[in-house]
C-alpha cells in the first residue's frame, strides 16, 4: 500500500511529499524488525524512545519514517521523515489499515476490569466454539484455529493484534475473544478495532505504580466503551460500584449483569463447591440453569458476562447452558493439583486486594478445615496494595506464608515487610517468611493435614519467576505436583 494511502484522514506534515508516493512493503514500531521497505513508526515507550532509533531504521532499508512532531530529537533534514501529533494513535491506524481492517470481518468480543479477564475471556471462547469458530488473545496464550502462541502481553501491539485477527479471518474464524489491558488501552494499541461486544468485569485496586490515582485507573478502562467506533454491545457488571458507574455514563443503555443489584443477566439460587458452581440465570423472563465446574463466588460474574454475550448473539440459552456443562476452567485460575494427597491444593492468579478477598472469601465458606495461603508481591509494581493483600490472607487464612513473587529488582525481604503489616496476628495463626518460593511452598505442603485447604497464590499460569531482570523456570503447578509425588504422604 502507498504511504499516501495508509495516512489517508491522518493530519501530518512531510518534508519532502514525494515520500508518499512510495510503497509501504512493512509496517513496524520495532527498529529490529527494520527491513527494506518498511514504514517505521517511531514511538517514545516507557523506557525507549523510537525516536532515537530513526537513523538506524533508514541505515537498514526504512523507506520513511512517522515521527512525533513534538519530540526534541534532531534529525538531519534530507530525511524523509513523516510528522503528526500522536505515533501511538496513528500506529494503531496504520496496523489495522496495513492488514485491511480484519476487526471488521472477524466479530472481536474485548474484555476488560480488574480481575475476570481472562476466566470470562476462556468462558466466551468455549461458549462461541459451540456455535461457530472463536480465536483467544489474553494473558495465558494465543489461539488461532489450532496454533497456540505463546503470550508475551494481555494485549500485545497494534501490529500483532491486527496480524492476528488476519490470521483467523484467514483460517474462516468468525469470532475473537480478547482480553484488553488498562495499559493497552492507555497505549491506543486497540485504539483502532472494532468490537462487535465489550465487557465490564470490574474495577479495584491495581495498577496504582502506573496509574496516580483509581480516577486515572477507571478513565483509562473507560475508553474501551466510548472509543469510536464504539463498541455494538456492551456488558457490565453493576454489582461493582465503577461498573454501575460506566452503565450510567455511556450511551446507548449497555446490557447490565449481576447477583445483588436488578439488571438484565441476574444470577439467582446460587450453590458454590469446591467442584464447580450452579445457578438459575434469569434473562428477559426466561430461567435457565447453569452449572460450571469452576468453584469460588466470583466465577458467577465471569460465567454471567459470557452468557450475556452469548445470548445477545441469539444463540439457543438452553445450548449456552449446556456448552457451560463441558468447560474445565483456566490454566492457573483455581486450578487444583491432585496427586492423590489427603487435602486439596488449588493454584491461583489473584494478585490483588479484591481478587484476594474474592478467592479467601469463597473458600473460607466451604473449608471444613484448615487454609493455609502462600503468596508474595511482585516487585517493582504498586507497593500501596501489599499491606492489603496481607490483610486478607491474615483475615481469612490460618497459616500464612509469605514468599517471593516476581521480585524483580526490589529487596524480596523488603517486600515481604510491607505484606507483613498488614498481617493480621491473633492468637492460633501461624505467619511464616520463607523466601524461596519452593521453600515455601513445601513448608505449606508438609504442615497440611488430611481436609485442609493450601492456596499457592498470584503466578498462577505462569512459568517462571523474575529475579533482577532475570527470567527463571518456575512454575507453582509442576513444582507443587513434584513435591507431592515426592511426599510420603501422597495416596494416603
Amino acid at each position: 500500500m502507498e504511504i499516501k494511502e495508509l495516512l489517508q484522514g491522518i493530519k501530518f506534515s512531510a518534508a519532502h511529499p514525494s515520500v508518499l508516493e512510495r510503497e509501504a512493503l512493512h509496517l513496524t514500531c520495532q527498529s529490529t524488525d527494520v527491513k527494506p521497505g518498511t514504514l517505521f513508526v517511531a514511538i517514545k515507550g516507557e523506557s525507549k524512545d523510537g525516536h532515537v532509533f530513526v537513523e538506524d531504521a533508514f541505515r537498514k532499508g526504512a523507506v520513511a519514517c512517522v515521527t512525533d512532531m513534538h519530540s526534541d530529537k534532531p534529525f538531519a533534514a534530507q530525511l524523509p521523515l513523516i510528522r503528526t501529533e500522536n505515533t501511538r494513535f496513528v500506529f494503531s491506524l496504520l496496523a489495522a489499515r496495513h492488514f485491511l481492517h480484519p476487526s471488521r470481518d472477524v466479530g472481536v468480543t474485548g474484555i476488560t476490569g480488574t480481575n475476570g479477564k481472562t476466566t470470562t475471556s476462556f468462558l466466551v471462547q468455549h461458549i462461541f466454539n459451540r456455535f461457530s469458530s472463536c480465536g483467544l488473545i489474553g494473558t495465558v496464550h494465543y489461539q488461532i484455529g489450532n496454533q497456540i502462541i505463546p503470550s508475551k502481553n494481555t494485549t500485545p501491539s497494534a501490529y500483532d493484534l491486527n496480524w492476528m485477527l488476519a490470521q483467523m479471518k484467514k483460517v474462516g474464524m468468525k469470532h475473537c475473544s480478547m482480553e484488553i489491558s488498562s495499559h493497552a488501552l492507555t497505549q491506543d494499541r486497540a485504539a483502532h478495532l472494532r468490537f462487535r461486544s465489550a465487557v465490564f468485569t470490574n474495577l479495584t485496586q491495581d495498577h496504582l505504580d502506573y496509574y496516580k490515582d483509581m480516577e486515572t485507573y477507571y478513565q483509562a478502562k473507560r475508553k474501551l466503551f466510548v472509543k469510536t467506533p464504539r463498541p455494538e454491545k456492551v456488558f457490565i457488571n453493576i454489582d461493582n460500584a465503577y461498573g454501575a458507574r460506566l452503565a450510567g455514563e455511556i450511551y446507548p443503555r449497555p446490557f447490565t449483569f449481576g447477583i445483588v443489584n436488578k439488571a438484565d443477566f441476574m444470577a439467582h439460587d446460587i450453590r458454590v463447591g469446591l467442584g464447580g458452581i450452579a445457578f438459575n440465570v434469569r434473562a428477559r423472563e426466561k430461567l435457565i440453569p447453569v452449572r460450571v465446574a469452576m468453584p469460588c463466588l466470583h466465577n458467577v460474574y465471569n460465567v454471567l458476562g459470557a452468557f450475556a454475550c452469548a445470548y445477545e448473539e441469539g444463540w439457543d440459552p438452553e445450548a449456552i447452558a449446556d456448552s457451560l456443562r463441558t468447560f474445565r476452567g483456566v490454566p492457573g485460575r483455581m486450578q487444583k493439583v491432585d496427586a492423590g494427597q489427603d487435602f486439596f491444593v488449588f493454584v491461583d492468579y489473584a494478585h490483588s486486594p479484591d481478587a484476594f478477598h474474592n478467592v479467601l472469601s469463597s473458600v473460607k465458606k466451604l473449608a471444613a478445615k484448615r487454609i493455609i495461603t502462600v503468596f508474595g508481591c511482585g516487585g517493582d509494581r504498586d507497593n500501596a496494595k501489599r499491606p492489603l493483600m496481607g490483610r486478607e490472607a491474615g483475615l481469612f487464612s490460618d497459616t500464612v506464608v509469605l514468599t517471593s513473587d516476581n521480585p524483580r529488582s526490589e529487596d524480596p525481604e523488603k517486600i515481604l515487610d510491607q505484606i507483613q503489616v498488614g498481617v493480621e496476628t491473633r492468637p492460633g495463626k501461624q505467619v511464616l517468611r520463607i523466601t524461596n518460593r519452593e521453600e515455601a511452598i513445601h513448608r505449606a505442603l508438609d504442615i497440611a493435614e488430611a481436609g485442609d485447604i493450601v492456596l499457592v497464590l498470584g503466578k498462577g499460569h505462569e512459568n517462571y519467576q523474575i529475579v533482577g531482570d532475570q527470567k527463571h523456570p518456575f512454575d507453582d503447578r509442576l513444582v507443587i505436583e513434584k513435591l507431592l509425588r515426592e511426599s510420603a504422604r501422597v495416596g494416603a
